[in-house]
């Protein structure tokens, strides 16, 4: 069996007398065949549930960042919430700024030499 993690979130992480650990997973309510699922496989061997955490769709971490700036940009209205919405009408540009502020933000955090 293999769950699905996507928005899924570690709530707690505990260690335990016997040297093992336990994970608490917060996450979205599955499918009722995905729970029944679940729930039979928890009752025998838990080594047969498999969790993929890869959360990307099988794109790269640019392309997501990408993704989420073009929702951003295409969601925010013209009122004071997104003052910079009159200059970067263009997406492009708007990319180009908002990566330009990303990596002046790491650089500044580099320790000068």
């Amino acid at each position: 069996m293999k769950i699905n993690l996507a928005n899924a979130q570690i709530e707690k992480i505990s260690t335990r007398r016997d040297k093992t650990i336990s994970i608490h997973i917060g996450m979205q309510e599955l499918a009722p065949a995905e729970m029944a699922d679940l729930f039979l496989a928890l009752n025998n061997d838990l080594h047969e549930v498999k969790v993929d955490l890869d959360q990307s769709g099988g794109k790269s971490h640019g392309q997501r960042l990408r993704d989420v700036l073009f929702v951003y940009w295409e969601q925010c209205n013209d009122d004071n919430a997104c003052p910079w919405k009159d200059i970067y009408k263009d997406f492009n540009l708007f990319y180009a700024y908002q990566m330009d502020r990303v990596i002046k933000a790491f650089k500044n955090k580099l320790p000068n030499d």
